[in-house]
C-alpha cells in the first residue's frame, strides 16, 4: 500500500470513528434521520458516478485519451466511504424507523418481509462494492489474474441496480417528499443509462461492432430503446389506473342514479297517496 493510500485510510478511519461519536449523541433527534437520507442520496450519486466513469470509455475512440476516468477510483473509495456513514446513521438512527431494527437485521440477511427484504438489499450492495474494491488492488489483481478480475468487476452492475432497487422503494425522499418530483426522474435517467451502457458493453463482447462509431450508436439505440420500453410500461400503468378510477366513479354515479330513482319513485308513490287522501277528504265535505 503507497503512503498516499495509507494516509487516505487513516484519515477515513478517524472520520469514521468521529461520525460514530456524533450519531451516538443526536441518534433521537430528527438530524440523524435527515443524515440518513443524505448519506444515502450521496452514495447512490457517488456509484453511479463510479460505474459510468469505468464504462463509458467503452464510448471514447481512443480509450486512453479519456482524461475523467482518473476519477474512477477515488470516486469509487468515496462511494465506499459514503455508503458506510449511510449505514452507520441508519444503524444509529433511534428517531424514526431504525429504532424498530436490531443490529443484525442491517447485516443483510432478513428476508422474513418485503421491507426488511428492501433493507436487506442495501446491505448486499454494499459488500458487492467492498468485494470489487477490494479485488480492485493491484496485488488482488496479480493473485486472481485480469480475466477473472473483469468478471468480478461485472458485480458493480449488480451492486448498483440492488442499490437502485433498495433506494426507489426505500427512499424517503424519492417516495415522500417534495424532493420526489425531482429525485425520481433523476433516478430513473441514471438507471437506464447504466443499463444501456451494459447492454452496450456486453453486444460488444460478442464483438458485434467493426469500429467505435457503431458501438456508440448501439449505446444510444439502447439507451433508446430501454426508456422507451420504461415509459410505455408506466404509461400503461397510468392509463389502467386511471381506467380504474373512471369505473369506480362510474359505479359510483350509477349507484347514485339508482338511489334517486328510487327516491324519486318514493316519492312519487307518496305524492299519489297524499293526492288521493285529499280527494277522499274533499269527497267526505
Amino acid at each position: 500500500m503507497e503512503l498516499k493510500d495509507k494516509i487516505i485510510l487513516i484519515a477515513g478511519v478517524i472520520t469514521t470513528i468521529i461520525y460514530i461519536l456524533v450519531s451516538n449523541s443526536i441518534k433521537t433527534t430528527e438530524y440523524m434521520w435527515l443524515l440518513t437520507r443524505i448519506f444515502g442520496i450521496l452514495s447512490f450519486a457517488a456509484l453511479f458516478a463510479t460505474v459510468v466513469l469505468g464504462e463509458i470509455r467503452l464510448l471514447s475512440k481512443v480509450k486512453a485519451d479519456f482524461a475523467l476516468f482518473t476519477l474512477h477510483v477515488p470516486i469509487a473509495k468515496m462511494s465506499i466511504f459514503l455508503v458506510l456513514l449511510h449505514f452507520i446513521s441508519a444503524l444509529f438512527d433511534e428517531f424514526k424507523w431504525g429504532k424498530y431494527l436490531t443490529f443484525t437485521q442491517y447485516l443483510g440477511f432478513s428476508f422474513s418481509d418485503r421491507w426488511l427484504t428492501l433493507l436487506s438489499l442495501g446491505t448486499i450492495a454494499f459488500y458487492l462494492m467492498l468485494i470489487v474494491g477490494l479485488s480492485s488492488a493491484k496485488k488482488s489483481i496479480q493473485k486472481i489474474g485480469y480475466k477473472r478480475w473483469k468478471i468480478v468487476h461485472y458485480l458493480s452492475y449488480l451492486s448498483f441496480f440492488i442499490a437502485y432497487i433498495h433506494s426507489v422503494n426505500l427512499g424517503t425522499d424519492l417516495r415522500h417528499s417534495q424532493f420526489s418530483a425531482i429525485l425520481n426522474p433523476v433516478f430513473i435517467v441514471c438507471f437506464l443509462f447504466v443499463l444501456s451502457l451494459l447492454i452496450a458493453r456486453i453486444m460488444s463482447s460478442f464483438r458485434l461492432f467493426e469500429d467505435q462509431y457503431e458501438m456508440t450508436l448501439s449505446a444510444v439505440f439502447c439507451l433508446v430503446l430501454v426508456f422507451g420500453l420504461i415509459y410505455n410500461i408506466v404509461l400503461h400503468r397510468d392509463l389502467e389506473a386511471k381506467v380504474r378510477e373512471f369505473e369506480t366513479r362510474k359505479s359510483m354515479i350509477e349507484a347514485s342514479i339508482d338511489e334517486l330513482s328510487r327516491t324519486n319513485e318514493i316519492l312519487k308513490n307518496d305524492t299519489i297517496e297524499l293526492a288521493q287522501e285529499q280527494g277522499d277528504i274533499n269527497g267526505e265535505s
